[in-house]
This record gives structure tokens, sequence and C-alpha cells, in this order.
């Protein structure tokens, strides 16, 4: 890791200061001993962040306050994949299916020596919490090398730390999903630093969450290739990522489950891929008002209103669309953002997408006084 005197070096004397933004002013040998206090209370923060919702759900798990489904299958599938059945599951009805029929989240496998040495489900919630905790480190280095201040960095993740949705999840039952959030967030990391194998790595665990993940690494690869100039790595990238998603809803799910087991959540709309572009075609307007039912703009409000929506200034955020698109026409209330909006797994997803976009939003921002010694890619 730099010093703090190599980071002021790298974003102080090598960056520009942005167009329109006034200088920062820092006193002689101020700059170091500010960063290096303030990266330790994020990290402090942090941890104690991450321990407390640690014992926060072991204590909900001791008094069976978390929902018997959701933990149930997770840990389940993880027990049966350590005793040699990959991925194995119980029904609702009873029948042994495998979870890949549910959701396509592989990561699970990575759990299985975990269990071995920790043999409980609080051990499932731990990892999430801890997931969810780390993704604030590279959130924060993010911001502190494109504002102005360490301490405006430090206020990014701690927004993030404590967004409802996020402490939400990390407070309740386990989810793969959640473990994209961080891999996602240092994904971007990586592709801000032009690291391109260390972000596939990143980018790839994050599609072994869940089978929507490949659309989401697709449009970072659609948005480096128009942002960045980088044409042929962009076009790879969204390639590939459009290449996961589609063997896993196309492949994967059909094989485990028999066919598609969420075409019912699309029946308002159509059912299937072909009855939505039917519909599109031929009754635009039931389309459209399912998608822009009230409750629904309440949850994405919750999501926006605190950043001032100013998250939607940066055009990362066209790489959340799939996201929406996939969960804006959904008829199940338990996948809707609009009724249980924290509840759901999918919300902590679009935490990232907000906070990473409000730290490139905020370059013109003279509410907050946000300065960026240098533009980061995904705020033009």
């Amino acid at each position: 890791m730099n010093t703090p005197m190599e980071l002021a070096g790298d974003h102080g004397v090598q960056s520009l200061i942005a167009a329109g933004a006034a200088p920062v002013s820092v006193g002689a040998g101020e700059l170091p001993l500010v960063r290096s206090r303030v990266a330790r209370a994020v990290y402090a923060a942090t941890f104690l962040w991450t321990v407390g919702f640690s014992i926060a759900v072991a204590v909900e798990q001791h008094l069976f306050l978390l929902r018997r489904y959701d933990l149930g299958n997770f840990t389940q599938a993880v027990w049966s994949t350590a005793h040699g059945h990959l991925l194995r599951v119980t029904e609702v009805g009873g029948t042994e299916v495998s979870r890949l029929g549910i959701h396509v989240d592989p990561i699970l496998l990575f759990l299985v020596p975990l269990w071995w040495l920790w043999s409980s489900p609080v051990m499932l919630q731990v990892v999430q919490v801890v997931a969810l905790g780390v993704g604030a480190l590279p959130l924060f280095w993010i911001a502190r090398k494109h504002l102005a201040s360490e301490r405006e960095a430090a206020l990014v993740a701690a927004a993030y730390l404590i967004c409802p949705a996020v402490s939400w999840n990390a407070a309740r039952e386990f989810h793969a999903v959640a473990l994209a959030v961080p891999l996602l967030i240092a994904a971007i990391w990586f592709l801000d630093e032009q690291r391109i194998v260390a972000f596939a790595v990143s980018a790839g665990l994050a599609t072994l969450c869940q089978e929507q993940i490949g659309l989401l690494a697709a449009g970072l690869g659609i948005w480096y290739a128009w942002r960045r100039r980088r044409v042929l790595s962009g076009l790879a990238i969204a390639v590939c990522g459009a290449v996961v998603s589609a063997v896993d809803f196309g492949i994967v799910l059909h094989h485990f489950s028999g066919g598609s087991p969420y075409y019912g959540r699309y029946a308002a709309v159509g059912g299937s891929p072909t009855g939505i572009a039917g519909n599109l075609f031929n009754h635009p307007l039931v389309l459209v008002s399912h998608l822009f039912q009230v409750t629904d703009l309440i949850g994405v409000a919750v999501l926006t209103v605190p950043v001032a929506f100013l998250c939607f200034r940066s055009s990362i955020m066209l790489a959340a669309v799939p996201q929406f698109a996939l969960l804006m026409p959904t008829s199940t209330s338990a996948a809707r953002p609009s009724s249980r909006f924290f509840r759901s797994s999918m919300s902590a997803q679009f935490s990232h997408w907000r906070a990473i976009a409000r730290t490139g939003g905020g370059r013109r921002d003279t509410w907050w006084s946000y300065r960026l010694r240098s533009e980061p890619c995904w705020a033009r």
C-alpha cells in the first residue's frame, strides 16, 4: 500500500484541478497527516460496522428471528455440497432440486471450505456482513482519488455504510447476490485504474453471484468503451458479460428447472421475452403503466433522494439499467423495489451504483463544495 506521502504525490502533483474548481488550501505538512488520519478513521469505522452487524446477525439467529426459507435454503446448499451433493436443496413442496434451478449463484462453492471450519448458518451471515462492509473500502479509494478532500471521500464511504438498503441487507438473511456488491465496486476501481486483469477477476467472481450480474459487467464494458475510448477492451468486456448471463438464463436455469422459473413474474407484461416484445409494440400503454406505478417510483426515490438525484449526472448509472430492466416489470411483490424495498437483496446492489455515481456527479456540485483533482472516467 502506498504511503500517505506517495498518495499525496500521486493525486496532488500529477493530477489537474478540474476546470472551474478552486485549489484546495493545504498547509505545509498537513495533507499527509490528514490523509493518514482520515484513512485510519474509515478503516476503523468499517471494522466496527462489520463487527457490530456480525454480532447482531448472530443474536438474530440465536433468537430465531431470521426467515427460515432464505437462510435455510442457502445453508442447505452449502451443507449438501460439503457432503458431496452439489448445491442440492429442498424446495417448499419437499422436492430435492439443484440450487442452480432457482438462481445461478455458484459463488456458494467458495463457502464450502469455511463450512468445514465453522458449520453454522451464522457463518453465512457473517460472510455477508463482511462482504458488504468491505465494499466501503474500494469506494473510499475511488472517492479519495477523484475528490478534492479526503474527508469528503470518507463521507462517501460513510454514506454507503449507513445506507438503509446496505444496512438492512447486512442485518437480514443471507443472499449470495449481496456478495456481488463489493466485487462490483472493486471492479469499477480496477477499471478506473486501467488494471484490466484485476477487473476481469473481480467482475468474473461477481458474475458467479447471480445470473443477471453478467449484464451489469456488460454495461460496464460498454461504458468503458464509450467513455475511455478503449473500444476493443470495452466491447470484449461487454461480450463476455452478456455471454455469461445468456448462458445462465438460457442454459443453466432451463436445464436445472425444466424451463424458466421466472416467467410467471412477468405475466402482467407478457410472461416471456417474446410476449413482452409483443406488448411493447401492440400494447405499449400496458407496459408503461406497469413500469411506472407510484409505489415503484417511491422505491426509486428512496434510493436517489438522499443524494439529491446527483447520481443521475453520472453516465455510470447506465450500467445499472439491466438490473432495473429485470426488476421493474415483475409482478411478484418480493421482487419489486416498491413493496419490500429494504428487504430485497437487489436493493443493496443499487446502493453502490448510486454511491459511485455520486462521487462523479459531484464534480460540478457547489452545494457541498465537491472538487475534483482529476475527472473520473465515469463522470464524463
